[in-house]
């Protein structure tokens, strides 16, 4: 495998920070579809935004090293106040003019990341979102609190990934999404996940609560959901590449292949 190459970064923050970010620590971070915002989540229940200069081409200095041109500049914008505890998850939606997060007592909130502004719940009607969904709060994911009876601390992670290929009626049918919980519980979803008695299935190989779960796809490999018709409701299909879950006490990252039912499960 080969490894990414690594850029020094330069992080200009206002003197009050005090060298800085945030108070406590940050639970999650995304980029804006353009790859120049920068929003990061955290414990002091609010949301940084950092504007993300790429670097320009390599300069060469001769027996000096790598030249300024080299350094990725993050500059920071603004906070966006208002969630009343720790904010967990956040996801752009409507190409980036709306920013949701996800806080610990299980609120949701919007917010204008050119602004700051909060926004009411309907500026989020009908707008796309940037894959994957990793929100555990959300129209997407209502199904999963309904079938599973959960309350709003006990689902930790979730992660979409989408069907894609030119047959539009394997297009029509959506995903699968994938949530970690409190109890040790890996469990595949067709995605969307908007049902009451929403059918899923179910692993268990953490010996404690899992913390993340995120897909990974193999870019040769496509995920294969076939139409709801032709399958009994808890067959869910196969994807390609891997599904990656990390487990909190027990310390443990694992990785899932995806495989039809009749090859059991892995």
């Amino acid at each position: 495998y080969a490894f990414p190459e690594l850029q020094p970064l330069e992080v200009k923050l206002p003197a009050k920070r005090r060298g800085r970010l945030a108070d406590e620590r940050i639970t999650d971070i995304k980029f804006d579809p353009s790859g120049l915002l920068l929003a990061a989540a955290s414990m002091d229940q609010q949301v940084h935004l950092l504007r993300v200069q790429r670097p320009e081409p390599p300069k060469v200095n001769r027996g000096r090293g790598p030249g300024s041109g080299n350094t990725c500049h993050l500059t920071f914008q603004r906070s966006l106040m208002g969630n009343t505890a720790s904010v967990m998850q956040l996801s752009f939606l409507a190409g980036a003019k709306v920013l949701m997060t996800n806080s610990a007592d299980g609120q949701v909130m919007f917010f204008n990341p050119e602004t700051g502004d909060r926004l009411a719940a309907a500026a989020a009607r009908d707008a796309d979102w940037t894959d994957p969904w990793t929100c555990p709060f959300g129209w997407p994911t209502v199904g999963v609190w309904a079938a599973k009876r959960l309350s709003s601390q006990q689902i930790n992670s979730v992660c979409s990934v989408q069907a894609s290929g030119s047959d539009p009626l394997l297009s029509s049918q959506g995903g699968l999404l994938a949530s970690g919980d409190g109890k040790g519980l890996l469990s595949l979803f067709r995605f969307p996940a908007i049902e009451e008695h929403q059918a899923s299935r179910d692993f268990r190989a953490h010996s404690a609560q899992v913390t993340s779960v995120r897909f990974t796809l193999d870019p040769e490999e496509e995920l294969q959901v076939p139409p709801a018709k032709a399958r009994p409701d808890d067959s869910l299909g196969n994807f390609g590449g891997l599904l990656c879950s990390l487990g909190g006490s027990d310390r443990a990252f694992l990785q899932w292949r995806g495989v039809p039912p009749s090859q059991g499960q892995s």
